[in-house]
């Protein structure tokens, strides 16, 4: 998602794929946010902006390759409401 994207359209994302957020990047590809359903607990109208709700401060990222637990203990080391990891690039390893 984009930061100049309407919240309605981030919904219907968190809509069909059944995730409680989503993260929000720049043009070249950056995180710069993160857009959850804590975000948009209260939020009414649909039609605002992606940017006017994600959560943009503290966000915590972890290198490619980072196993799942890795990231969990770097998420609980940071203490951070708005930590963020990707399934697909945080592997499990069994």
């Amino acid at each position: 998602m984009r930061p100049d994207q309407r919240i309605s359209e981030a919904l219907d994302v968190m809509a069909r794929y059944k995730i409680s957020g989503v993260p929000v990047t720049d043009a070249a590809g950056r995180l710069v946010g993160i857009l959850t359903n804590r975000d948009l607990r209260f939020e009414e109208d649909p039609s605002r902006r992606i940017s006017d709700l994600m959560t943009k401060e503290q966000l915590v990222t972890v290198p490619e390759g980072t196993t799942l637990d890795e990231a969990k203990s770097s998420s609980t080391a940071t203490r951070s409401r708005s930590s963020w990891w990707s399934t697909s690039t945080a592997t499990s390893r069994a």
